[in-house]
């Protein structure tokens, strides 16, 4: 929004209330209490003076007897008969600033009652104040009072009244009302606490904030918001801060640093970290994270939480409860005495939220109200502490969102809050924005403040005929009088129509692949809308003009105040992109997809689409399976080939063949002049040995192919059992068949080697036996083994290598084996 100059601000306290009523319970966990008395502490604000007081309960049911307490002093016996009985008054002499009601169970003998769920029948416990306002000096070191008061206040309303660039008319009657108001003149850039005209001397205040001009009502505004130093005085003069560089992203002085291990001693202030006595009590560490700390896939984030006890002689030692934002955790062990102990404890991923509350719940037995406070006999009460080195690990985890989401932005501001001085954040307002619409820009800037520390100073104000590129944008108002709201309708998941509004189905066909979900959340919004009334909304959506940003609209035919979006709100699914105030009734749906803003590793990327959009995962699966099926089938087929191409050149060489089947091996041994086609290199693995003790002219094996080792595998067991069927090859006739077999093709290849040399050539040998076959079969003859010697002469051999050409190579493993008689592996 452009603010124009303006020559003060005001902000007005209201008049305190002559009679208020504070709830004060009971809460479930109190109704689920088998304790046999509950107590309310009570209190007035710091600017007023409690003058009476009434107690107000309202029953579900019947109670037997029921004993009424303030400050100890009885005021009341309630049988519980009547569900409505009238309000118990307090006498003004029994109340202080500081005050307890007690409520205690008895059954008729007047003893204290404790049983299970015992205070399920009291609906409702609450005072009603009379107080009278205490005046106020004007002093800014009282600031927040009179506006808020921190030990009592749970939300405030601050009226706001703007100045503006005024007219001649404008100038004359504002000099009027000045003079009226009895205000002085400004000297500069300052704030200042004056009593206000109608409340003279009263806890009611005007706290002025100004300046001469634009900018110095500019300087003063900064000034305050950048201030740390404590006000004093009546009036105090503001400068203005010096420039500052923009803040990094995720440096908000309110979150806890995600790079580096923090100490719970470090956390900002409003933790309790020790409790002292016997009376059950809370501690608490409260704590804000960057609410898009990514933890998936994995399922939690370790807490090491330090605690010690110290529990005097005679004393029960308390039962500790872990819990975090509302979820148990576990119960800690005891602690050994004067020795502080150590847990590790698991936070699942579900748990945690941007703003967390830890809490360790101190339980003793529940004391008998009647019986005498007990006295220890060391002196000191027991206490129980939280280590201040307690560490909640979330060093390690990268940052990434699934946006939009309208309970990120309405809990934790984010992602405006990712830079904690808004720099890059746009809030577009309407031309002449309304009251309500002015007051839900300072509500919502106002809890970013609170959320991150820092005042956004670098937030822009375009107006709305602009379209802001590049950042995130916040929209406040209707598409009748805000232009952007009225542009970027289509593309929000709510329409309104006058006073009436729709859903709009914003779901591209991407977003259909997690499921039908967002067309059933649509349904139940149009549900909700068409029972409802005035109707007031936050949709969020990507920005239309720059991927990867979040734009939120504020929207409704009846703006309420921000603080009514807060709560818990009917929902299916931890976020959505449309908040709904309708009817009596706050839900959040999903309407429109989704998109990713972060900084994941594509793996991890990709397994979270798949996880956010399952739909895709059968043709995914369906095109691996297929991959992997046409991969295998190539792979197969070559096997196959390979073999083919093995028996068939074994069957075309098949008088230099010698078969051997066992075990599903196949050994080839081929000594013909050509090399055959596709017959694999021996392997150490793949051959079969002779017997130790043999003599080292023997052959050393078979040559088997590549594939059929790959399946013999390392196991030498398993090696043992398909070697078995070689066995017979390590007998003398095996042994002698296959030499034969072997260089018989050789030896005249060794004779025109002996020609070429010189030598004379020896008379080819003659096939007296037959066959190969018959010589092989049993009852043949076999040759001795001076003549398997002569045929394996190194010479001859050498001779049939060269006959061989290439496949000579296969055949030096053998030969090398024959020579030295060692070994294969």
């Amino acid at each position: 929004m452009r603010l124009a100059a303006a020559a003060l601000y005001f902000l007005c306290a209201v008049a305190a209330h002559a009679e208020r009523f504070v709830e004060l319970g009971p809460t479930k966990a109190q109704r689920d209490s088998s304790a046999a008395a509950l107590d309310f502490p009570f209190t007035a604000r710091a600017d007023e003076e409690l003058t009476g007081a009434a107690v107000r309960i309202v029953f579900a049911g019947p109670v037997e007897s029921l004993e009424v307490l303030v400050n100890d002093e009885r005021l009341a016996l309630l049988s519980g008969d009547d569900p409505h009985p009238p309000d118990i008054p307090v006498a003004r002499t029994l109340l202080a600033d500081r005050n307890t009601l007690s409520l205690r169970l008895r059954d008729r003998q007047g003893r204290c009652l404790a049983r299970p769920a015992a205070w399920a029948a009291v609906r409702s416990i609450g005072v009603v104040l009379q107080a009278n306002p205490v005046p106020l000096p004007n002093e800014l070191a009282l600031l927040p009072l009179p506006f808020f008061d921190r030990g009592y206040d749970a939300s405030a309303t601050v009226p706001l009244v703007l100045g503006h660039p005024p007219s001649r008319d404008e100038v004359r009657l504002g000099s009027a009302d000045s003079a009226r108001l009895g205000i002085e003149p400004l000297r500069g850039p300052s704030i200042r606490m004056i009593d206000h005209p109608a409340h003279p001397e009263s806890n009611v205040k005007l706290l002025v904030i100004g300046g001469r001009n634009g900018e110095e009502l500019r300087a003063a505004v900064e000034g305050l918001a950048a201030r740390t130093a404590r006000l004093t005085g009546s009036e105090a003069m503001l400068a203005a801060p010096s420039q500052q560089p923009p803040s990094p992203p995720y440096s908000a002085p309110r979150w806890v640093p995600s790079g580096r291990p923090v100490p719970f001693s470090k956390y900002p202030a409003g933790s309790v970290f020790a409790h002292e006595g016997n009376t059950p009590a809370t501690m608490s560490v409260r704590f804000r994270v960057a609410p898009d700390l990514w933890i998936w896939p994995a399922e939690f984030v370790v807490l090491d939480l330090g605690y010690s006890e110290r529990i005097p002689r005679g004393a029960i030692p308390p039962r500790l409860d872990v819990e975090i934002n509302g979820y148990y955790l576990a119960t800690l062990p005891r602690a050994a005495p004067g020795k502080p102990e150590r847990v590790r404890l698991r936070i699942p991923r579900e748990h945690m939220r941007g703003f967390n509350q830890l809490l360790v719940h101190v339980h003793y037995p529940d004391p008998d109200p009647c019986a005498a406070i007990p006295v220890w006999t060391s002196g000191e009460p027991p206490r129980v502490e939280i280590a201040g080195d307690s560490v909640l690990h979330v060093e390690d985890l990268s940052h990434f969102a699934n946006l939009p989401d309208v309970s990120a932005f309405a809990f934790d501001g984010f992602p405006f809050t990712r830079i904690p001085d808004l720099g890059e954040t746009a809030v577009v307002l309407p031309e002449r924005p309304s009251p309500a619409e002015l007051s839900m820009a300072f509500s919502v800037l106002g809890q970013l403040a609170q959320i991150t520390g820092k005042v956004g100073i670098r937030a822009t104000f375009p107006p709305p005929s602009d379209t802001p590129a590049d950042r995130d944008v916040l929209a406040i108002g209707t598409p009748d009088d805000n232009p952007l709201v009225f542009r970027w309708g289509n593309a929000l998941p709510l329409a309104l129509q006058g006073k009436s509004a729709r859903v709009q189905r914003t779901v591209r066909p991407l977003d259909l692949l997690g499921g039908p979900e967002p067309l059933l959340e649509a349904q139940r919004a149009e549900e909700l809308l068409s029972r409802a009334g005035e109707t007031a909304a936050i949709a969020a959506i990507e920005s239309p003009i720059s991927a990867g940003r979040v734009a939120v609209v504020i929207t409704g035919t009846a703006l309420p105040r921000f603080a009514d979006f807060l709560g818990y709100a009917q929902s299916r699914g931890r976020g959505g992109d449309l908040l709904v105030l309708a009817g009596g009734e706050r839900a959040m749906f999903r309407i429109g997809g989704t998109f990713g803003r972060g900084e994941l590793d594509a793996w991890t990327r990709l397994r979270w689409f798949l996880a956010t959009h399952w739909l895709a995962l059968p043709p995914v699966l369906l095109a691996g399976a297929v991959m992997l099926a046409a991969h295998g089938r190539r792979f197969l087929a070559r096997r196959m080939r390979a073999r083919l191409a093995l028996g068939e050149a074994a069957r075309s060489h098949g008088r230099g063949s010698h078969y051997l089947r066992g075990a599903g091996v196949r050994a080839v041994l081929l000594a013909g002049r050509e090399r055959p086609r596709a017959l694999p290199a021996a392997t150490g693995l793949d051959r079969a040995e002779p017997r130790a003790g043999r003599s080292r002219a023997q052959p050393s094996g078979l040559a088997l192919g590549e594939a059929q080792g790959r399946l013999l595998g390392r196991h030498r067991r398993e090696l043992r059992e398909r070697c078995r069927p070689l066995a017979g090859l390590r007998s003398a006739r095996g042994r002698a068949a296959l030499v034969t077999a072997a260089i018989r093709r050789a030896r005249p290849a060794a004779a025109r080697e002996r020609r070429r040399a010189g030598g004379r050539e020896r008379p080819a040998a003659r096939d007296r036996a037959g066959s190969r076959s018959k010589r092989v079969q049993p009852g043949g003859r076999v040759p001795r083994e001076p003549e398997l010697f002569a045929a394996a002469d190194p010479a001859a051999l050498r001779a049939a290598r060269r006959a061989l050409g290439r496949g000579a190579a296969e055949l030096d493993g053998d030969v090398a084996a024959v020579r030295s008689g060692g070994r294969g592996a």
